[in-house]
């Protein structure tokens, strides 16, 4: 068995870790029965879980679902223009996938696509004639 060793005993810079480690096989751990029972356990344990779903990346990935009224992004972004809808969604998704800053520069870059082309189109319509009309949604 290792010797054992406290803190008062020695300065721990001067501890041979080789000479108090203990091989995994050896210790207590290790043993068939306990093997045994951290499976048992371990199957205990899944069994009380609900089962595991596979997750459908395609039709309802996780980081449009998680919002807390239940809604899915694409349930607001489709009544939305390309770049609103775009800006929206790259907002919503910004704290479940992983590179949130990422996420808010893209959500930015479809934002200011969106007012240079309601720029150009309340341009147009001022040279038209037509006042301060909104743009349609494209």
């Amino acid at each position: 068995m290792a010797e054992q060793v406290s803190r008062s005993d020695k300065n721990l810079d001067e501890i041979d870790i080789k000479k108090y480690s203990v091989p995994y096989s050896t210790t207590f751990w290790a043993t068939k029965e306990w093997k045994e029972r951290d499976e048992r356990l371990k199957k205990a344990i899944d069994e009380m879980l609900p089962p595991k779903t596979e997750t459908d990346m395609v039709n309802r990935p996780p980081h449009y679902t998680q919002h807390p009224s239940g809604i899915e992004c694409i349930q607001v972004t489709e009544h939305m223009s390309f770049n609103v809808g775009n800006a929206v969604k790259y907002l919503w998704r910004c704290d479940h996938k992983g590179n949130a800053l990422e996420d808010l520069k893209k959500a930015r870059f479809y934002v200011q696509r969106e007012i240079e082309r309601r720029e150009i189109a309340e341009r147009n319509a001022e040279l038209a004639g037509g006042g301060d009309e909104t743009p349609e949604p494209l």
